[in-house]
């Protein structure tokens, strides 16, 4: 049952929100959040760890979340992202890899 309740309500929530968050606080808040969902469910004290409670209801941990929607955004929106054979013309290795932009943050 607290499975359940847990799929309908946090992960649609999770899943909703977890590709707009993208920073590295948010998601830290979220799976606090998360953490504390699972301990009221399940009837948990404070200082027991989920860890092994998610791996037991298969619920993933929200940094799993995470990579598992950008994968998922990925795959559904390729023509987003770049190629280097799009970028230029030469016959490299790496032709086909997506093209990383660089970005030089201090003065040379």
């Amino acid at each position: 049952m607290a499975s359940k309740m847990y799929w309908q309500i946090q992960l649609s929530l999770l899943q909703f929100g977890i590709t707009v968050w993208d920073s590295t606080t948010n998601l830290r808040k979220a799976l606090i959040i998360q953490k504390r969902i699972i301990r009221v469910m399940l009837g948990l004290r404070q200082r027991i760890s989920c860890k092994e409670k998610l791996k037991k209801l298969q619920i993933l941990r929200v940094p799993s979340l995470y990579v598992l929607e950008m994968i998922m955004f990925f795959i559904k929106n390729p023509d987003k992202y770049q190629t280097n054979i799009s970028i230029h013309s030469k016959d490299t290795r790496q032709r086909n890899q997506l093209h990383l932009h660089t970005v030089r943050l201090s003065p040379v």
